[in-house]
């Protein structure tokens, strides 16, 4: 009979800097879950020089008391003993990048979640450091570079490639591009904001040194290519164990203007993550260069995917039809949309009371009819809050008034909304009033409805895109 641990923990896991903190949040995930405390584990940090993994306490590479308040806040006790391993790393990781994934998705309605409070209170202790604010000074400062480039061409990436990657993502993908390749997509999308780029990579483990590099990609697509050990003394960067030179990289991705990297990479998407979580905005100028094609992609949810087409699908963004304004209310809600080629889109405001979530917002403008909205519904999270809702069928007809959470529309059926009408009810409706807003396919200018009014153009035209705004009367 298998006995249940008391406790759960791994000693120790040796994989790169990233995967250690999911799994370090995976842990705490599945303890939750368990309701069971956990014991903290070891980071592991490789001596290239030797080819071996030693250990190093949590609490020198991350402060713990940013995990134990986040501990606190979600009920997870953690214990005060040496690492043990009740639990293997590898579910830790998988539990951890799939909640991460999961609310990266959901865009800013995760800010407040467990994940988005995980990674905004693990900052490491190089953060404040002499060092990162002498790189950073140097590069972002003195030489005015903008732009920061994950060069993941490194010789372990390629075995990766080959034994991994190659047998299970499509052979368009360009997982594996060459430097130049890299380069060229950079100088292709970005134009004279990439005539200089800081880049961040193992240079212990590139296939030629970076002297070549540099020589081949100024010759090549005239960006001048610069790297941590161009700023920092030899001696210096010799002080810092490899996981240190790792975190100095991550730290300078994430406070970069403009970063591209590998959408398969988990430096990558955990960069635009932990953009999201400590700016409390998403990252605006992220893209990734293994997208099929000559051009850059630009990521648009938030590191939470890794195939280049969901990556760049702007969907994700949920960018709102018109920008908040300093009277609108947001109040617990949530609008599914279904959208032809994709599937149901939620999008949420305030999931905790009283604080600024995401827009009820579904669609893209100028998407076209290939993204048309063809049916939806909302569901408002406080019990005070009643509305209702109808939508305008493809064959012009009007669906009946619905209340709180019933879908209205058709799913799969490639037939697209034409309009739509929201009007609050009960005592929420004398003080407050609703604005929908719609983009409608081959129509430039927005159409705005007041409470229950139609949200539709004179001309049938299908529905693209559409808001929902509460604001005090």
């Amino acid at each position: 009979m298998q006995i249940e641990p008391s406790a759960l923990g791994y000693s120790h896991f040796e994989v790169g800097l990233n995967n250690q903190k999911l799994a370090l949040f995976g842990l705490l995930m599945l303890a939750r879950d368990k309701r069971l405390p956990v014991v903290l584990p070891e980071f592991s940090v490789f001596n290239p020089a030797l080819g071996v993994h030693g250990r190093t306490p949590l609490d020198s590479v991350f402060p713990v008391e940013g995990v134990y308040r986040v501990a606190r806040a979600w009920g997870i006790g953690i214990l005060t003993a040496p690492p043990i391993g009740t639990t293997g790393a590898w579910d830790c990781f998988v539990a951890g990048s799939t909640r991460v994934s999961a609310e990266g998705a959901r865009g800013l309605a995760s800010l407040d979640d467990v994940a988005g409070q995980f990674f905004r209170n693990l900052a490491p202790r190089l953060a404040g450091s002499d060092t990162l604010r002498k790189l950073s000074t140097a590069v972002f400062a003195d030489q005015a570079i903008r732009l920061v480039v994950q060069l993941r061409i490194e010789k372990d990436w390629a075995r990766y490639s080959a034994d991994t990657l190659a047998q299970s993502v499509h052979p368009s993908e360009e997982y594996h591009p060459s430097f130049l390749q890299i380069m060229q997509k950079i100088r292709n999308t970005l134009g004279h904001e990439a005539d200089a780029a800081y880049v961040v990579c193992d240079e212990a483990d590139l296939p030629v040194s970076k002297d070549e590099i540099r020589e081949a990609v100024m010759a090549t697509c005239g960006i001048r290519l610069v790297w941590k050990s161009d700023v920092l003394a030899e001696a210096e960067l010799a002080a810092f164990t490899s996981l240190d030179r790792s975190i100095l990289d991550f730290e300078m991705a994430v406070s970069a203007p403009v970063f591209t990297g590998l959408s398969r990479s988990t430096f990558s998407n955990m960069v635009s993550f932990e953009v999201l979580c400590r700016t409390r905005k998403p990252a605006p100028r992220h893209y990734i260069y293994n997208l099929p094609g000559e051009r850059l992609g630009r990521r648009c949810e938030n590191g939470a995917r890794i195939v280049p087409h969901e990556v760049t699908n702007s969907l994700y963004m949920r960018e709102p039809l018109r920008p908040p304004a300093w009277d609108d209310i947001h109040w617990r809600a949530s609008l599914i949309a279904h959208i032809a080629s994709f599937g149901d889109l939620v999008s949420e405001a305030a999931p905790v009371v009283g604080v600024y979530g995401g827009a009820l917002v579904a669609g893209c403008r100028f998407a076209g009819e290939a993204k048309a909205i063809e049916g939806f519904g909302i569901v408002a999270g406080i019990s005070s809050l009643s509305l209702e809702y109808r939508a305008k069928r493809d064959d012009g007809i009007w669906t009946g008034w619905v209340a709180n959470g019933t879908f209205i529309g058709t799913r799969a059926q490639s037939s697209a909304l034409l309009g739509f009408a929201v009007r609050l009810t009960g005592p929420l409706a004398l003080g407050f009033t609703c604005l929908c807003i719609g983009s409608f396919v081959g129509k430039p200018d927005l159409v705005h409805a007041g409470p229950g009014q139609d949200c539709v153009t004179d001309e049938p035209r299908k529905l693209e895109a559409m808001q929902i705004v509460f604001r005090r009367l």
